[in-house]
């Protein structure tokens, strides 16, 4: 048997992966239907049913983190200016990525949470660029 501080792992990792209305047929598949108890799980059936409610919590949120990455270069780019009828210009956006970003070509939705750690470092450079560029010509136009 689990013990109690287990138990409230389980529920933790059950909840996040989004699993909780599963939750008996999850022990069912675990227990290879003997069961659907979790209390009467074998301890290696415990470890290895935590184990699987874990890598989907992961998996949700390392998809998680990959969205708000791209959202985040999204908003940079449409600050930038990539924008069609008030909204990002996805079409526009995208060829940028392929085109400028920095490991071209390759599609947003292909990025690692690294490279787009770097593609959006690159995006807020060239943004930051423009925007001194700017600040310098309102300068000079007001002598």
């Amino acid at each position: 048997m689990a013990s109690i501080r287990n138990y409230k792992l389980f529920q933790v990792y059950l909840n996040a992966a989004g699993m909780k209305e599963h939750k008996e047929e999850l022990i069912r598949s675990y227990s290879k239907g003997r069961t659907n108890s979790l209390k009467e799980l074998e301890d290696k059936e415990f470890a290895e049913l935590l184990e699987h409610l874990k890598a989907q919590t992961n998996q949700i949120v390392s998809k998680e983190v990959l969205n708000q990455k791209r959202r985040k270069l999204i908003a940079i780019m449409a600050d930038m200016g990539y924008v069609k009828d008030g909204k990002p210009d996805m079409e526009s956006i995208y060829l940028w990525v392929i085109e400028k970003g920095c490991y071209k070509p390759k599609w947003l939705n292909d990025y690692t949470k690294e490279e787009l750690s770097d593609l959006i470092y690159q995006a807020q450079k060239i943004k930051d660029f423009y925007e001194e560029k700017e600040k310098i010509s309102d300068i000079v136009n007001s002598l």
